[in-house]
């Protein structure tokens, strides 16, 4: 049997679209007691349910089950039942646990119920955002609500009875908090910030009553200063005060003057909002010491201050508060204090034109004036447009003096295809205001963070606020506020961070553009740049500089000519090692397989021109003219080369699918998937064997497939594991083995050969590329987006296991894309490398060499000697010795036939 809808429920629920009123009646159903506890009570968890869902979007309703969102308003009222004194605030931060509090949810979970006010969701969505979690639901009713004299709900929404109080009711779920720091911490943000709403609200009407009070004052007892300053100041005042501006705090400054500094002092009684006495303003705004500028600033004779101030708004917007000041003269005509408003503008104030906005109507008609432009020509409307288009904020706290200058620096750029920086520096030292005009077309996010990271560094700021506008102009105009510390006055090279902020807005295109017009001259530089400004693709501008692009631009410009014609280019590109070349083919049409560029035979034969190393200090490298061939059975036959290298190497598995000398055909190669593989898993399996196949030429590969439990330690195959670090066992069973364990918490670099100590939870940064040494490892992280390591196993088989782990399936389509994408870099290389975002990085660990390729004894000695010499001079002496004692012998054995003789 189901509850009752009453008459004042239906009324609440006809507003609302129809399918949310469907959900909401499930949600109701389902009700813990519904229809079986008193019928008092009983009515008012289902008036409950249902106004407290009734704004709810349906597909928010629908994605949870009607039990678990019934129980959820059951704990919510259960909670709020009881409100003592009038007028607290109650909030709880937990994670649901179904014991305890009779529903689950994967997220954690905000509770609040507290007065009904002005900004509150807006000023609890700040709290989140400061401490970067997502919000996956709102549930924030405002209900009527009767309590007694206990502060107990008596009854909801009561027919406009005169004893209901309206109450914000609020439920917020968000990213999952498992610190119990962290939980706490979210509460005391909240309850700080609903404080600062209850006592901003509670104040605003005598906020604004003071901001009338002195506008009168200024009409009737103005200060000595121009009577068209006088005059603005108080109809801004007054503009204010006609809800253009958000009041949440107001106290008054006393100025005492001193011989070497001056102090601003706070008349503590006079405190408003959040800068009431015993506020959170209170602990930040005591008597402030002026030294310098800022103290002359202070003194200066004139009426208004506008600008912002150190703190944030934790109310309604968490952008920097606006701090207007009013500042009041003794009889002297000297400044003696101030009166400070802290808020926010409204929307008004930053899209109603500034020709209608008090103080800033002066501003704009004192630039326009001193330019001595007529308002209908070109130049005029350009100006004009400069002020209507300025960012609003820096309207209001420019000078008119940086307003000229910043406007002429706007209007000169006309349609030009440049790059400005027009720097303002606040007068209080706190920040520099950074407007960089850019190129449309060039500007883009990464650009943007390029100019933040540059401005940070270039003018030794804190932290960086970035607002940008893209309109119909030529030119994106990027605003960046640089905070900084005020007491730390370094001197800023402004041209060198222009130049910075230009070469980083410069994109690929754009450089060979520049580097083609040097080498071929304007005219037909700039005609062979657009030619192919759009030929090259994202991947081809990563890995060639445009000054090399200049021989590709020759070969393009020869295929125009005869389009039949394959070009070969051998080079080696200025970054890479001396003992390796690149091949590029440069053909009209579809690009050539490599398995094509193999002769008909199917005989790759090669030279080797290397010379050989000691093993401490092995490269790969191989003796000097020896030769070997990959012969009709693609087996690499190096025999008569033999060297020693450093192995196993991944980047000829990422080419050729093994790190070891093998065939081919990996006809002694097994895969290692999961017990239970999953789509994304053998989709990985597949398309590794087809890249494989096509960069051997053999599309068709004899691999075996089996599990973990398949593998044997009888150095009879090679093995490729693959699978995500939950699922594939056979990681947990080679981990002993491997340098870099992995598991559900992270990489582990063991000691397995005494080099490294275990550091747990380790991604790292490696300061050298080559090899890791002990002491180089820097922590930072958890588990990277995948790994890949090889190993010789068992030990001393010359067999191989290459590992890919994956911390999860869904990064295997970013892990294929790269690995595809990179494999003939040396992106994945040396025996260990790691993926994390869009790049490979790869690193040995450990320092084996392996010897490959049949030795003679005269070179196993001439080896043995070279890095043993002692043992040469050991071997000599023991020749000598030996000489010695043959020669004695001799000797004696002919004086014996001598003395016989004689006889």
């Amino acid at each position: 049997m189901h509850a009752q809808v009453t008459p004042e429920d239906s009324r609440l629920l006809h507003s609302i679209p129809p399918a949310r009123v469907a959900l909401i009646e499930r949600i109701a159903q389902a009700a813990p007691g519904a229809g079986k506890t008193a019928k008092a009570q009983s009515n008012l968890q289902q008036r409950f349910v249902r106004s407290y869902f009734r704004g709810v979007g349906e597909e928010d309703l629908a994605e949870r089950t009607p039990a678990i969102l019934a129980k959820a308003a059951m704990d919510h009222l259960a909670f709020g039942t009881e409100r003592k004194p009038a007028g607290q605030s109650l909030i709880r931060v937990f994670n649901p646990d179904p014991k305890r509090d009779g529903f689950e949810s994967p997220h954690t979970v905000v509770m609040l119920v507290t007065d009904d006010a002005p900004f509150l969701v807006d000023s609890v969505g700040i709290v989140f955002r400061r401490a970067e979690v997502a919000v996956h639901m709102i549930v924030h009713p405002v209900l009527d609500v009767h309590r007694d004299g206990r502060g107990r709900i008596v009854e909801l929404g009561a027919n406009g009875s005169d004893k209901t109080h309206a109450e914000s009711w609020q439920l917020y779920e968000i990213d999952r908090q498992n610190d119990p720091a962290r939980l706490e911490k979210l509460q005391h943000d909240i309850e700080a910030t609903l404080s600062d709403v209850h006592v901003a609200v509670e104040d605003w009407p005598r906020m604004r009553e003071k901001a009338k009070s002195i506008a009168a004052e200024l009409e009737s007892n103005p200060p000595p200063l121009p009577a068209d300053e006088i005059s603005e100041g108080r109809r801004l005042l007054e503009w204010m005060e006609g809800r253009h501006f958000v009041f949440l705090g107001y106290r008054h400054y006393n100025l005492e003057r001193g011989s070497s500094e001056d102090k601003l002092v706070p008349d503590g009684r006079s405190g408003l909002g959040i800068l009431r006495n015993g506020g959170r303003g209170t602990l930040r705004s005591g008597t402030t010491t002026l030294r310098g500028d800022v103290r002359a600033r202070a003194r200066e004779s004139e009426l208004l201050i506008l600008t912002k101030a150190n703190s944030t708004a934790t109310v309604h917007r968490g952008e920097y508060l606006d701090y207007i000041g009013v500042k009041t003269f003794d009889n002297r005509g000297k400044v003696n204090g101030e009166h400070r408003f802290l808020g926010l503008w409204t929307s008004t104030a930053y899209h109603r034109t500034p020709r209608d906005i008090p103080v800033l109507r002066r501003k704009v008609d004192r630039v326009i004036e001193y330019f001595g432009l007529d308002s209908a020509s070109h130049d005029g409307k350009a100006v004009l447009n400069v002020l209507e288009t300025y960012p609003r904020d820096e309207l209001f706290q420019a000078s008119v003096d940086d307003l000229i200058r910043i406007a002429r620096g706007v209007v000169n750029l006309y349609e030009r295809r440049t790059v400005r920086m027009l720097v303002r520096r606040d007068p209080y030292h706190r920040f520099f205001s950074c407007l960089i005009y850019v190129p449309r077309d060039r500007y883009n996010t990464e650009v943007r963070q390029r100019f933040e990271k540059i401005v940070l560094d270039g003018f030794n700021g804190k932290s960086v606020e970035t607002q940008v506008q893209i309109s119909g102009s030529n030119h994106a105009r990027v605003h960046v506020v640089v905070h900084t510390d005020p007491e730390v006055r370094a001197k800023v090279d402004y041209m060198a961070v222009e130049r910075r902020i230009a070469e980083a807005a410069l994109t690929w295109s754009d450089r060979l553009r520049d580097i083609v017009v040097e080498n071929k001259g304007e005219a037909a530089g700039l005609a062979l740049a657009n030619r192919y400004r759009r030929a090259f693709s994202m991947s081809y501008e990563e890995d060639v500089s445009p000054r090399d692009a200049l021989d590709d631009l020759t070969d393009l410009e020869a295929l125009r000519e005869q389009p039949a014609t394959l070009r070969l280019n051998l080079h080696r590109p200025p970054a890479q090692k001396p003992e390796r070349v690149h091949l590029k083919v440069v053909k009209l049409g579809e690009p050539v397989p490599i398995s094509d560029l193999r002769p008909f035979s199917n005989s790759f034969l090669m030279r080797f021109l290397f010379a050989l190393s000691k093993k401490d200090e092995c490269d790969d490298a191989a003796p000097n003219n020896l030769s070997g061939a990959i012969l009709k059975d693609s087996y690499l036959d190096i025999q008569g080369i033999p060297h020693w290298a450093t192995l196993p190497n991944l980047e000829i598995f990422a080419n050729a699918g093994y790190p070891f000398t093998r065939r081919a055909d990996l006809a002694d190669t097994a895969v290692v998937l999961p017990d239970t593989a999953a789509a994304e898993e053998i989709e990985m399996y597949l398309t590794l064997m087809g890249h494989f196949g096509a960069q051997t030429g053999y599309p068709v590969l004899n691999v075996s497939v089996t599990n973990a439990d398949g593998m044997k330690s009888d150095s009879g195959k090679d093995y490729l594991v693959i699978g995500t670090v939950d699922d594939q066992s056979a990681i947990s069973r080679l981990n002993p083995s491997l340098p870099v364990g992995i598991d559900g918490s992270g990489l582990h670099i063991q000691d397995t050969q005494g080099f490294f100590a275990q550091l747990q939870h380790a991604w790292w940064k490696v300061r050298s590329s080559d090899r890791v040494q002990s002491g180089q490892l820097e922590t930072a992280g958890l588990l990277p987006d995948a790994l890949i390591e090889a190993i010789e196993w068992p030990s001393r088989s010359s067999r191989s296991v290459v590992v890919i782990a994956l911390r999860d399936k869904d990064v295997v389509p970013n892990f294929l894309s790269i690995f595809l994408k990179t494999s003939q870099s040396s992106d994945v290389s040396q025996s260990v490398s790691v993926l994390h975002g869009s790049r490979f990085t790869s690193y040995r660990i450990g320092n084996d060499v392996y010897h490959v390729g049949a030795l003679s004894l005269w070179i196993k000695l001439n080896m043995l000697f070279e890095r043993f010499q002692w043992l040469m001079v050991a071997c000599i002496l023991c020749f000598c010795f030996l000489i010695a004692i043959i020669l004695r012998s001799i000797l004696r054995k002919k004086a014996r036939s001598r003395l016989q003789g004689n006889n």
